[in-house]
């Protein structure tokens, strides 16, 4: 059925023609190709030769809906032959409606937009009509569906009686043994259990007669399917052959119509009438058709009322199903022969056009060969304009260029300042101005002159002239400005040189003073920077205090202002080098004492970095410790609305913890919302109140906070804490962690706890060993199936996903008087056993429990790796109570043997 359903659609699609994707549950070949024609409908334009496409794609869909049928089954087939002949009866319209657009085509040049439009309602119409035959394909499919249900449905009712009976011969076994048991005591009672022994023996000989009936009647019902199967299978052959006969004797003379009217392009007035005419006669035709197919359909709804009706061995029903087959078979045959009438009436009528198609076909061709002459004239002529007027742009091009360039000599010519006359020179710039104006306006003239090309010719040339001699007056009043630039030039360069000259001397003089003054800035720039480096280790106070020794910036301001004031008041140069000279020396005794000094302060800033640097950088991991399995962090509550946090972050490489030194003032903290909804301002203050070693290679970070809201034993706050590292060179940062305040009861881990399947009580153990549970503690799991995989091989595992249990597992206290009843239980994978009890280790790679009780595979099994078949193994799972985060009471275990699917659950 499925494999029917799928050519049905793929048939369905096509028939479409309107875009419509439908899913379908096979793929054959002609299914892609089916594809590709639907596409090609969908993209074609609106035109004769679409239609003619549509035309041959229709007769493929035919082809494609009888593959479909030779796998589809056999029932309801007259159905799906009724529309195969209104498939053929469409085509013929088809075909009958591109004729005539054809013809109108031929017939009128100048009404071919409406003709267009008349293409277009066409598309519409026989577009509407395959939508409707495709969803009659559906609701047959669906009608043998139902029928597939119905017969699905007596099978399960004969399962249904044989599961009774087995109880039925059950209890009568469990009888005959109790009264087998009884001693001549217990008469009276013997004798009531032989009642109820004949009782049930009376309801298995009735179960067993009604089960016999029933699958007589199914085997009959699908004898008799089978025999009418067969039936209208070969009538169904005969159908396919006749149509297919009409389609080819009307296709062939439908070809030959075209041939014959092949060539026809131009206007034939004339024929409008004989149009009308034929129009008619179609009209006449599609009526007559449109009667025939309500015709058919009345006969094969009778057809389907009778074979819904028909009863294993009725043979009435099937002759008057045989009748009215035959009935059907007689009308195709009248409707071939008034196809054949219509037929030949239209190649009748077309003869009578034979004279006047032939007089237009030779006034087309006269015409045409005049059309080609004149085009080539245009042609020419097209060439020698575009000639000329590439010509036009390639001077108007050169100008530009020319004109550019003289205007970027004058601008250069004006940057230089100073020698020339401003006057001449913007006289200059207005000449060029008007030029290109001139050379664009001409230009544009030119162009606009396409229909007279002696004139175009007489104005370029003029152009031309007019052009040249104006880039020559230009030329030469550029010239000239030149020439007294230059020598202006000339005058100035003269005054550079002696300006070079009395500048050189000046600055000899006072290279001196900044070769002292780079000095002493470069020293305060040292200063700086060895001030800034020890602020990370020290305050500035003590840096300052480590200066006074070695620096007096007071003192040293003092002799530099002393040293200018000497400079400026020496009356001669002599004076003013040998002051220098006297204050260079002071000055670099002083830098070279405090170069010495700066140095030692440099190599113990060095080495104090370097170890802690060094120290830093061992750190690899820096982790917050969680204290509930979920993840979270326990907060306690001191006082009322006062909280405390003991946060345990964890060091690697160990030694490096202890190497830590003024912890409290490198570790700090940082606090978000769990979802960030509130303003920041929101966030409580939390405050690190001390940070010790509380274990080699580990810190507890004990943290303090209030909060204005009462909170619940075992609730999660809406915040999250991280634990921060920082020296002002290495920062690191531990991952968020939710919080979670500390219950105030015990959590009874050492409680045993039942677990309930919906009101079943699981059969659990305490130890995952498989030898623990007797076969009647082993749940079966109905989750394997066969399948390939990628290399071919059969494997059997796991399908999907598939739960352990269909109902909610809980846990409760088994203490007496406890609040924990019905807690929640999260699933483990706990071992894999195969048939023989060994442990199997590998698959734990293969399959999954998830916390939610669900069994899946991570990935298929691979042969020669692992085991081809699940079937028969066992798995232990683990059971375990939680709430909040928090575990309850002894883990439980449970054990499930894997089965092929639809085996039953224990």
């Amino acid at each position: 059925m499925t494999k029917r359903k799928g050519y049905l659609l793929a048939a369905a699609a096509l028939l479409c023609l309107s875009g419509t994707s439908l899913l379908t549950s096979c793929q054959k070949d002609y299914d892609g190709q089916l594809e590709i024609l639907r596409n090609q409908i969908n993209n074609g334009e609106v035109n004769l030769n679409s239609l003619k496409e549509k035309v041959t794609l229709i007769e493929q869909q035919i082809k494609a809906l009888e593959e479909a049928l030779t796998e589809g089954g056999s029932g309801h087939k007259e159905d799906i032959d009724r529309l195969k002949t209104e498939l053929e009866t469409v085509k013929t319209d088809l075909n009958n409606r591109i004729a005539e657009l054809q013809a109108v085509i031929d017939g009128n040049t100048e009404e071919i937009q409406q003709l267009k439009e008349k293409i277009q309602i066409a598309n519409q119409e026989f577009n509407t009509r395959l939508l409707e035959i495709s969803n009659q394909i559906n609701a047959i499919d669906t009608s043998l569906n139902v029928l597939d249900g119905r017969v699905a449905k007596l099978e399960m009712q004969v399962e249904a009686l044989q599961e009774k009976q087995k109880a039925v011969e059950l209890a009568i076994e469990g009888l005959k043994t109790e009264m087998a048991g009884l001693g001549s005591d217990m008469a009276d009672q013997k004798q009531k259990m032989e009642e109820a022994l004949t009782q049930l023996q009376e309801v298995k000989n009735k179960l067993t007669t009604d089960i016999n009936q029933l699958k007589a009647l199914v085997d009959e019902v699908k004898k008799a399917t089978a025999t009418n199967a067969a039936n209208l299978e070969s009538l169904r052959q005969n159908t396919i052959e006749k149509i297919t006969a009409v389609k080819t004797e009307v296709d062939a003379r439908i070809q030959d119509v075209e041939n014959e009217m092949a060539g026809l392009s131009s206007t034939v007035q004339s024929l409008g009438n004989k149009v009308n005419q034929l129009n008619s006669k179609y009209d006449n035709l599609g009526e007559q058709l449109n009667n025939l197919v309500e015709k058919y359909d009345l006969q094969i709804y009778k057809i389907w009322e009778a074979i819904n009706a028909l009863t294993p061995g009725s043979d009435t029903e099937l002759n008057e199903l045989k009748e009215l087959v035959t009935t059907l078979q007689k009308d195709l045959d009248d409707l071939k022969t008034a196809m054949n009438q219509q037929l030949e009436k239209l190649l009748n009528t077309q003869k009578l056009f034979g004279n006047d198609l032939q007089q237009t076909k030779e006034l087309v061709e006269n015409h045409t060969q005049k059309l080609n002459e004149l085009s080539t004239r245009l042609d020419q002529l097209g060439l020698k304009v575009s000639t000329l007027e590439g010509l036009i742009q390639d001077m108007q091009t050169a100008y530009q260029l020319t004109l550019t360039d003289i205007e970027k000599r004058l601008s250069a010519l004006e940057q230089q300042g100073g020698g020339s006359d401003p006057a001449e020179l913007a006289q200059l710039k207005q000449d060029l101005l008007a030029l290109q104006q001139k050379v664009d306006k001409q230009t544009q003239d030119i162009l606009n002159l396409k229909g007279d090309q002696q004139k175009q010719a007489e104005a370029l040339t003029q152009l031309n002239n007019y052009v040249q001699s104006s880039i020559l007056a230009l030329q030469t009043n550029y010239n000239n400005l030149s020439k007294e630039v230059s020598g202006l030039n000339s005058f100035v360069e003269t005054l550079n040189e002696n300006l070079k000259k009395t500048n050189q001397q000046v600055g000899e003089l006072t290279s001196k003073v900044n070769l002292q003054a780079s000095q002493i800035t470069d020293l305060y720039n040292r200063i700086k920077n060895l001030q800034e480096g020890q602020s990370n280790y020290v305050t500035r106070e003590e840096i300052e205090k480590l200066l006074d020794n070695y620096y007096d910036k007071a003192a040293i301001d003092r002799q530099l202002e002393a040293m200018f004031q000497k400079i400026n008041d020496c009356p001669t140069l002599d004076d003013m080098n040998q002051a220098i000279e006297e204050a260079a020396q002071q000055l670099q005794e002083q830098l070279d004492k405090m170069q010495q000094q700066i140095a030692q302060l440099t190599s113990q800033y060095d080495a104090l970095k370097q170890q802690v640097e060094t120290l830093m950088n061992r750190i690899q991991s820096f982790e917050l410790l969680a204290d509930y399995n979920d993840g979270t962090v326990k907060v306690k509550e001191t006082t009322p609305g006062h909280y405390t946090m003991e946060l345990k972050v964890e060091i690697t490489p160990e030694d490096a913890a202890g190497k830590l030194t003024n912890l409290k003032g490198i570790v700090g903290l940082r606090c978000r919302e769990v979802i960030p909804v509130r303003s920041s301002n929101s966030l409580p203050a939390m405050t690190v109140e001390e940070v010790t070693q509380s274990a080699y290679g580990e810190l507890t970070v004990k943290v303090g906070f209030t909060l204005e809201e009462a909170l619940e034993g075992g609730q999660a706050l809406p915040y999250q804490v991280a634990v921060v590292l920082n020296d002002g060179n290495n920062y690191k940062l531990t991952e968020y962690r939710p919080l979670r305040l500390e219950s105030h009861e015990a959590m009874d881990t050492n409680t045993d706890y039942t677990f309930m399947a919906g009101t079943e009580i699981l059969q659990t153990k305490e130890d995952i060993g498989v030898g623990n549970f007797a076969e009647s503690e082993i749940y079966k799991l109905p989750v394997l199936k066969a399948i390939l995989n990628q290399s071919g091989a059969s494997i059997c595992q796991i399908e999907g996903i598939q739960s352990l249990f269909n109902a909610a597992v809980t846990a409760s206290s088994t203490v007496e008087g406890s609040s924990r009843k019905d807690l929640p239980v999260v699933y483990s994978l706990a071992a894999i056993y195969d048939k023989q009890g060994v442990a199997r280790g590998e698959l734990w790679n293969y399959i999954e429990v998830s916390t939610a009780g669900q069994v899946s595979m991570k990935s298929n099994l691979t042969p020669g790796v692992t085991p081809t078949s699940l079937e028969g193994f066992k798995m232990v799972v683990g059971l375990q109570a939680k709430q909040n985060g928090q575990n309850y009471g002894k883990r439980a275990y449970v054990c499930f043997r894997l089965q092929m699917k639809n085996d039953g659950l224990n």
